[in-house]
């Protein structure tokens, strides 16, 4: 699918504006520190890979790799840590790959950074709290990456299907709207009715046939 521009809700700290709530994430590549959340499959890596190319000395790095590595490879270097979530679920409480990552950001003297992690995942506030103290300038920016709105859909699929539209009125007609907001369901769904198959009755199905 097409890569487009997302927008992004601002969690913290509270935006004073309303149209705060639906920017760009790129839009805060100022800060010092981001978060970016999202449910499973929403685009938080693509939005990385996508922002991540637009900041000079920067670099994307799985979070298991920027605790694993030598801290000389991230220094000098805006770091996009990606997918917390997936490393964070291996500790039992979840504090310590956190606190992990901290003193490396730590050690690597506060450079900029970006996380992205799973809403599930979050800690909340005692997590922004405890990433705020490792910041260059002690403040942190969380955001909640947007789900796909129509219009995002139509433009992503547009070299995909020739009619977008018209997917868009037969996925809901068959009961499957709800798959469309989120990028890998949306994948699933195209890939389970334009390989030959007719629209599938339910999720599972979906699922089954992309599979």
């Amino acid at each position: 699918m097409k890569f487009v521009t997302r927008t992004v809700q601002q969690i913290y700290p509270e935006p004073e504006y309303e149209e705060s709530r639906r920017r760009s994430f790129t839009d805060y590549l100022d800060a010092s520190a981001i978060v970016l959340l999202g449910d499973p499959g929403i685009g938080k890596t693509t939005e990385f890979e996508h922002a991540c190319a637009l900041e000079q000395s920067a670099e994307k790095h799985p979070a298991d790799d920027f605790l694993t590595l030598a801290t000389r490879r991230f220094k000098g270097k805006t770091l996009y840590i990606d997918a917390l979530d997936e490393f964070r679920s291996q500790d039992v409480s979840g504090r310590e790959v956190l606190n992990r990552i901290r003193g490396r950001l730590d050690e690597l003297e506060n450079p900029k950074f970006r996380i992205s992690c799973r809403i599930a995942d979050w800690g909340g506030k005692i997590d922004t709290q405890s990433l705020a103290k490792v910041s260059r300038d002690e403040s942190i920016v969380v955001l909640k990456l947007n789900p796909l709105t129509d219009d995002d859909i139509a433009e992503a699929i547009s070299d995909e299907i020739s009619e977008p539209q018209k997917f868009l009125d037969e996925a809901r007609s068959w009961g499957l709207g709800d798959l469309l907001f989120n990028p890998q369901t949306l994948e699933l769904l195209i890939e389970a009715v334009y390989q030959g198959h007719n629209w599938p009755s339910s999720r599972m199905e979906t699922f089954e046939l992309a599979i």
